[in-house]
């Protein structure tokens, strides 16, 4: 595997830290055609894992994992997109076009700042995690590899990664939050509910009127019961019997 080194003229940046990190991470291209070949495959192809991942999240047919997948293609998208933007508000150039540097890719001419890649990989990574911990901590690790990569390769400056792993990050988080937020229009009709007095029903009697066949039932008993003879006063002729006794 061939190393290419291109030498330019070294722009301002040459003596910043951003530089610095980059030249001691790019340094350690080409001592090694194993840790070439992985940090290249990692540059290219990462990506490509990060899709087949959210196919496999929507496959299993789990509700979680399924939210979790949709909406990490969703922050990719919006977070690429803001990328963009940036990217044309604040261009910069690529490392190998104004440093010599140890290029193991071929040369891309758009911005440098924010990384594409980074971004990607932490927006979804980010938001897996939120659904799946265990899938969501290792495509963490791979996002980490992704950007370290890009670095060694020579494609961008180490505040490139760092931009792309914040924007990624923060959009993911955000479009969480709002996800889980009930819609604008849910919560003014939840609010319309509260504040609408209940109707006023007529509150129901203790005791409920009986049909007409009871009624007559319960009038030819009361008949029955005066007209049945009263037992004699027991206590008047007790007193009466005893008064006699009396010498």
């Amino acid at each position: 595997m061939s190393v290419l080194s291109t030498t330019t003229v070294a722009d301002s940046s040459s003596g910043s830290l951003d530089y610095a990190l980059f030249h001691a991470i790019n340094g350690f291209a080409g001592r090694s055609s194993a840790l070439d070949a992985l940090m290249i495959a990692s540059a290219k192809y990462l990506p490509l894992v990060f899709a087949l991942v959210l196919v496999a999240l929507w496959l299993s047919w789990r509700s979680r994992n399924q939210r979790g997948a949709f909406l990490a293609g969703v922050s990719a998208l919006v977070a690429l997109g803001l990328g963009q933007l940036i990217g044309k508000a604040f261009p910069r150039p690529r490392p190998y076009l104004s440093h010599a540097v140890n290029q193991l890719i071929p040369r891309s001419l758009d911005t440098s700042f924010p990384s594409d890649h980074a971004i990607l990989g932490f927006a979804v990574a980010v938001m897996v995690w939120r659904y799946n911990r265990r899938v969501g901590a290792a495509l963490l690790v791979l996002a980490t590899l992704l950007a370290i990569a890009r670095v060694f390769v020579g494609a961008h400056y180490p505040g490139d990664v760092l931009g792309g792993a914040l924007l990624g990050t923060l959009t993911s988080v955000a479009l969480d939050y709002l996800s889980a937020r009930p819609p604008i229009a849910c919560n003014r009709a939840q609010s319309a509910i509260r504040e609408r007095p209940l109707p006023a029903f007529p509150r129901p009697s203790s005791r409920a009127p009986l049909p007409p066949s009871a009624n007559r039932l319960r009038g030819m008993l009361r008949a029955r019961a005066e007209r049945r003879p009263k037992p004699p006063n027991t206590s008047a002729r007790h007193s009466t019997s005893g008064e006699g006794c009396i010498l």
